[in-house]
């Protein structure tokens, strides 16, 4: 219910988090801006904090097939969480 009551937005540029804080809390609470990986890490703490084992898969997702030389293209852009 809070994330369907709260402003929260997903970007590819969020706001810096300050490195000497909780920095979910402060996704949570102050910015409510970020993209899968803090998204992911949140129902992480949700579910960890209910008791339920979580964590989280980082890796990529999709790519270009080159069907002439047999490859796929990986980039950053296909990183995801």
């Amino acid at each position: 219910q809070y994330i369907e009551q709260q402003p929260f937005w997903y970007t590819l540029t969020p706001p810096v988090l300050p490195q000497d804080t909780n920095q979910m809390d402060n996704f949570w609470f102050n910015t409510q801006r970020g993209y899968c990986e803090h998204y992911a890490g949140a129902v992480a703490v949700i579910l960890r904090s209910v008791g339920i084992p979580a964590h989280i898969i980082i890796g990529y997702q999709g790519g270009a097939w080159n069907p002439v030389a047999q490859y796929l293209t990986i980039q950053q852009k296909n990183a995801h969480a």
